[in-house]
């Protein structure tokens, strides 16, 4: 085995820890140790989350708050023109059965128990009232409202006004009556169609229909 001179020797590595040591001492030029950037540093998780939020607050408030309306759905909608409202008198005339020349009983007033003839029809105070022609020796006017008025039932083989349903304002003739359901059965004279079930709010005795 032959030994080897010192000269001859491997070197051996310059130590770790001296390195290290020698890094952390650097010195710039100016003699001061070098900084970290402030982008280096990590900033703590409650900084972190009270900067997010902050972020976000000043997102809401540059997005303005009516810009959800300027989408082609909704402005479509506001360029449509709104419906135009329905009138009193025409709702009032379908919600009403009182015509002229129906005759019909009172059930309250000046009038209760006494029939008489539907004159005119005033609607202007939005509910239907009806201007009554007493059948008695009294020939003065009265105005009933119509929840205090009911139809007049004919004898059976007179005619009478029909009024509801879909042939409302048709002529028929009354062919028999139901005492225990309050209804009676009708026959259309210009169809021959015959309709059983009749209730007696549905048509009324008429003096205009001429027999």
């Amino acid at each position: 085995m032959t030994a080897t001179s010192p000269s001859n020797a491997p070197k051996r590595p310059f130590p770790r820890w001296r390195r290290t040591r020698e890094k952390k001492t650097e010195r710039t030029a100016d003699g001061e140790a070098p900084r970290k950037p402030f982008g280096a540093f990590a900033l703590p998780v409650a900084a972190r989350n009270t900067t997010l939020k902050m972020q976000k607050e000043q997102t809401k408030k540059s997005v303005p708050a009516s810009s959800s309306s300027s989408s082609p759905s909704s402005s479509s909608k506001g360029d449509q023109p709104p419906p135009p409202p329905a009138s009193t008198n025409e709702a009032s005339s379908i919600s009403t059965w009182l015509r002229a020349g129906l005759v019909v009983k009172a059930t309250r007033g000046q009038l209760a128990g006494r029939k008489a003839v539907v004159v005119d029809v005033d609607e202007t105070r939005g509910r239907p009232r009806a201007i009554l022609e007493s059948l008695d020796k009294d020939a003065a006017r009265h105005l009933v409202d119509q929840r205090d008025l009911e139809t007049v039932v004919p004898n059976i083989g007179k005619r009478v006004r029909v009024l509801a349903g879909d042939r409302r304002g048709a002529v028929a003739t009354l062919v028999s009556v139901d005492y225990d359901t309050y209804s009676a059965t009708l026959r259309f004279p210009d169809t021959d169609l015959v309709t059983q079930g009749v209730s007696y709010d549905a048509f009324c005795k008429d003096r205009t229909i001429l027999t």
